[in-house]
């Protein structure tokens, strides 16, 4: 995915008399906006840069379904006792998806950076880079540190330059989520290809779980919200989100609830933190109680140019006790403001 192709169908679309709002873009890097006006277009990066991440767009209103499998305690995972668990803040992190991290980079590292009120900020503990992009030395360096890792991956879209994008079958890809090259997935665990999709991201786990990674981040865990091209209703994405969270967990690993914020609730017994993007721009943060009330980590995201700034945003964060940072859109360590 990169930006110049982004707002090259942007442009098509304007030019043909149309708008921004029927660009399907998934939470990469951004959450969907309230549902109204046009989406904008990012600058770009280097023409034929990857991002990982997409701007904000329309953010759809979610389908009222009630989860027809409210779940009891999730099952104790293995390792349970041995597992990194952020627990709750104050924890200094950095999120770098644009490039594979270069921990001789300040800027990647995010040191020398300045909280919002302009004093030194603590160096980050915890990284969360990509999965695929990071090679296992990265991971070493950075536990030789004394940081943890987070692996991002996602388990909701496919995207076409990933190594294994070949073992996706036809009937798995669903609609464009507005990036080229990157597709819905069918998480419903009764479709007919299910279990080649759990197989496809079991070794997805097993990769970070191999290369050392102490997390897991699963992006895109709210299809049955957004317009996949199946009809995936929220209680077969909890399901699906469940299952993550517990194959995750038997690899010994922690694992993210990512967004999916309204289910929360659901969600929280199987997940051990959150990574929220934008609950302060879109009035939702109190979705996250389930996880402050259960004492486990809020990292939460502002971007910079979206919503306010830091510090309209950062007391309300502290008070709450959320570890919130303002990055820019393109995640590439070249903003990171934290609130504490």
């Amino acid at each position: 995915m990169n930006r110049t192709a982004t707002a090259a169908i942007a442009v098509l679309v304007l030019a043909a008399g149309g708008t921004l709002t029927g660009l399907e873009l998934s939470h990469h890097g951004a959450r969907r906006a309230a549902n109204s006006g046009p989406s904008p277009v990012h600058a770009t990066p280097s023409v034929g840069a990857k991002s990982t991440h997409s701007p904000v767009s329309n953010k759809p209103t979610p389908t009222p379904t009630p989860s027809k499998s409210a779940p009891g305690t999730a099952a104790a995972p293995a390792n349970a006792s041995s597992r990194w668990l952020p627990g709750s803040g104050p924890i200094a992190w950095q999120w770098e998806l644009d490039h594979p991290l270069s921990v001789t980079s300040n800027t990647d590292m995010g040191i020398g950076d300045e909280t919002y009120t302009g004093a030194a900020a603590a160096t980050p503990t915890v990284y969360d880079i990509d999965g695929f992009d990071n090679p296992a030395s990265t991971v070493a360096a950075l536990h030789a540190r004394g940081d943890h890792v987070v692996c991002y991956i996602d388990v909701g879209t496919a995207e076409n330059w990933r190594p294994d994008y070949s073992e996706f079958p036809a009937a798995l890809l669903g609609s464009s989520n507005g990036w080229p090259g990157e597709n819905w997935l069918d998480t419903d665990p009764s479709g007919p290809d299910y279990s080649t999709l759990q197989s496809i991201m079991t070794a997805r786990f097993e990769m970070c779980a191999s290369k050392g990674f102490d997390a897991v981040e699963p992006d895109n865990m709210d299809g049955a919200e957004n317009s996949t091209g199946f009809n995936i209703t929220i209680a077969e994405q909890d399901q699906y989100d469940e299952w993550v969270a517990n194959e995750v967990h038997s690899l010994g690993m922690s694992v993210a609830q990512k967004n999916y914020e309204d289910q929360s609730s659901v969600l929280e017994p199987y997940f051990d933190f959150v990574i929220e993007e934008q609950c302060f721009q879109y009035d939702d943060c109190s979705d996250l109680a389930p996880y402050s009330r259960a004492g486990k980590a809020v990292l939460e995201v502002e971007y910079q140019g979206q919503g306010s700034a830091p510090a309209s945003f950062c007391p309300s964060a502290n008070a709450l006790d959320f570890d919130s940072v303002q990055f820019d859109l393109d995640l590439d360590g070249d903003v990171r403001v934290p609130c504490r």
